[in-house]
């Protein structure tokens, strides 16, 4: 009885080893034909992009859907609608998420912003320009890669008794890439 019970015990313990070894090997790695760019890493299937760089292989810069020349207009304070264009360059020296706006209507104003996008937004991230009794705000979303809107907001207070706010939204669409 013994070895009958031994006999059944190493039988069930082989079908069942052998199952795993089977069954496991015919599951295919989701990763194996996938080839993650730029150090982006692969996990089940999908590619974790590092900052900069996005697409279903990070081989797209983040910055490339918000490069090129935007026409459109600005408002300021709900005031009247004059044309304007925006245009917008990689940084150099080529740093993999940043870019320099240029609007023509303000020539000196020349700023540099980092790509932040999340699956839904795409967004520029401007460093404030603060001052003694001075500030400015950007703010520079994209929509469907080309609709680019560059909300400007502006304190001045420089003046005694005297305080200047100008308030301007660009709305504008890609004319080039």
């Amino acid at each position: 009885m013994k070895f009958i019970k031994s006999i059944l015990l190493t039988t069930a313990t082989f079908v069942a080893f052998t199952g795993v070894v089977l069954y496991s090997s015919c599951e295919k790695d989701p990763c194996s034909s996938i080839s993650c760019k730029n150090g982006g890493a692969c996990t089940m299937g999908v590619c974790k992009c590092p900052s900069g760089f996005e697409g279903p292989t990070c081989s797209t810069q983040s910055i490339d859907r918000f490069k090129g020349v935007f026409a459109g207009y600005k408002q300021c304070n709900n005031g009247a609608q004059t044309i304007d264009t925006v245009f917008i360059t990689a940084d150099l020296p080529k740093k993999v998420a940043n870019v320099i706006i240029k609007q023509k209507s303000e020539p000196s104003d020349i700023l540099s912003g980092t790509v932040f996008s999340t699956e839904s937004t795409y967004s520029l991230t401007i460093p404030d320009k603060v001052k003694t009794n001075y500030y400015k705000k950007y703010h520079i979303t994209l929509q469907s890669d080309n609709k680019l809107i560059l909300d400007t907001y502006e304190r001045d207070y420089t003046t005694p008794g005297d305080t200047a706010v100008n308030h301007c939204i660009f709305t504008g669409f890609k004319v080039t890439m």
